[in-house]
């Protein structure tokens, strides 16, 4: 968080961001006036409208706590009551136009200053869930969300520390292939809710096999064995071996772990699959 007070068209330009933003459960924006005594408004998204909270008493200590009278006056400007335990005086907007910014704003201020009792131009300092993020260096990459692309840059960072000249990129979309052994592991980031990201790990196994009875009753066999990841057959012939991982949390050390298992396992099934079932293993494929 910067300590440096924010100007409301910082929020406004805050707020816009927090609408624009294609993964919307997860971000947020926080303005505290006060953060001694934990007095603070905050905003995220709910369905096409901007969530809008203003501390409780049951966040407040004791002599922090707001009176009857200020509740009130909290109330006459919008915000309702909590509904149940745990949340917070709570309203919705949705802005349409930079005026409507505007307001949303004004009102936040008049917030601030009636109900908290903090002054008209009281400082705020603001927070996002998106500050500190970077941008990416292949711009032709369009993320989801500052969080996505955060995941994004991370699992590079990971692969290219760990693999060096081994890894390639997609610079149209977030794919990272890293080159392991004879088998190639590819990593898609996919966004998800929350504000965060999947790591999907592939690495293909066997190609042109014939789709039939026995072959999916053979992959359901050994996925119903397996502890890690999970075969799939799509609908070219391709068999590939997926795992995936929060990306939130995914660490360089898990990454290696599970790009190792997943190379060892692929060559372990593709013979056997080609064996029984036909087609070609990927590495036999290539050569072809």
């Amino acid at each position: 968080m910067s300590l440096d007070a924010v100007s409301d068209s910082d929020i406004v330009e805050a707020l816009k961001k927090l609408v624009t933003d294609k993964i919307t459960p997860g971000t947020f924006v926080i303005l505290d006036g006060d953060t001694t005594r934990n007095y603070y408004i905050q905003f995220a998204i709910q369905g096409d409208r901007i969530f809008c909270e203003a501390v409780s008493n049951q966040y407040l200590n004791s002599s922090d706590q707001l009176t009857v009278e200020q509740l009130r006056v909290l109330e006459n400007l919008g915000w309702r009551e909590p509904e149940h335990e745990g949340q917070n005086w709570f309203r919705t907007f949705r802005p349409l136009e930079a005026g409507d910014y505007q307001a949303i704003v004004g009102l936040v201020r008049r917030a601030f200053a009636e109900v908290y009792r903090l002054g008209p131009r009281a400082p705020l300092v603001m927070k996002t869930s998106w500050e500190g993020q970077t941008i990416a260096p292949i711009t032709r990459i369009t993320f989801a969300s500052e969080g996505h692309r955060s995941t994004y840059e991370r699992v590079v960072k990971y692969a290219v520390d760990l693999y060096g000249d081994s890894v390639s990129i997609d610079p149209r979309v977030p794919l990272v292939f890293v080159q392991h052994g004879s088998a190639v592991a590819s990593l898609s980031i996919n966004p998800i809710g929350i504000h965060s990201s999947v790591v999907d790990f592939y690495c293909l196994v066997a190609r042109e096999v014939e789709s039939t009875p026995e072959l999916l009753k053979w992959l359901l066999q050994q996925n119903y064995r397996s502890r890690f990841g999970a075969l799939s057959l799509d609908g070219d012939g391709d068999i590939v071996l997926k795992h995936g991982l929060v990306g939130d949390t995914l660490s360089n050390e898990e990454m290696r772990i599970v790009i190792g298992l997943l190379v060892d396992l692929a060559d372990e099934f593709d013979d056997k699959i080609t064996e029984k079932f036909g087609g070609f293993t990927a590495q036999g494929w290539a050569h072809r």
